[in-house]
């Protein structure tokens, strides 16, 4: 018998009945059973803001575990903005530094709680997430907004596995 195939990495149950029929006498014996099944999961590599998107709780594509390492899911609040980590990927304001940069920083985070080594982008994560934290979204000029600019396409260069460990896509 086949069970799965699976959507996502993570544990699986499949129960069913098993059914012995005596050849001779023709009696028939049902008997349930469980079966558990580990789907490995990719370790180290990156997924991009689509990915993240769309296995959020909110779907359509099935759930990735990931988000359970915030507080409130896709839900919880991003740093001191007035969006939650899903408003944010959902944004596609390329003119806005402040929202272009927080739909890679998002994607960089989970990506990071996925298990990818962020060796690459260490330093500019942490330097996005102060510039993100210290610059309300929609109020970005001059200096700052060049810099989230500049940010925003290292981390999406990391996201999409050009730099770094690589894309999860390309391991398949």
């Amino acid at each position: 018998m086949t069970i799965g195939p699976y959507a996502g990495c993570g544990s699986y149950d499949f129960a069913g009945v098993a059914e012995l029929v005596g050849l001779d006498t023709g009696t028939r014996v049902q008997a349930p059973y469980a079966i558990s099944t580990t789907v490995p999961c990719t370790e180290g590599c990156t997924r991009g803001v689509g990915y993240w998107k769309t296995h959020s709780g909110h779907g359509p594509a099935p759930y990735d575990a990931t988000w359970e390492r915030l507080a409130a899911g896709a839900d919880t609040p991003l740093l001191a903005s007035p969006f939650t980590y899903f408003e944010a990927l959902l944004t596609r304001a390329r003119t806005d530094p402040w929202l272009r940069l927080s739909r890679q920083w998002v994607a960089a985070q989970l990506n990071q709680y996925a298990g990818a080594d962020p060796t690459a982008v260490a330093a500019a994560f942490a330097e996005a997430g102060e510039l993100l934290r210290a610059t309300a979204a929609g109020s970005t000029s001059g200096a700052p907004a060049q810099r989230m600019s500049e940010l925003a396409e290292l981390l999406e260069a990391w996201n999409e596995g050009k730099i770094g460990p690589g894309s999860c896509d390309d391991r398949r």
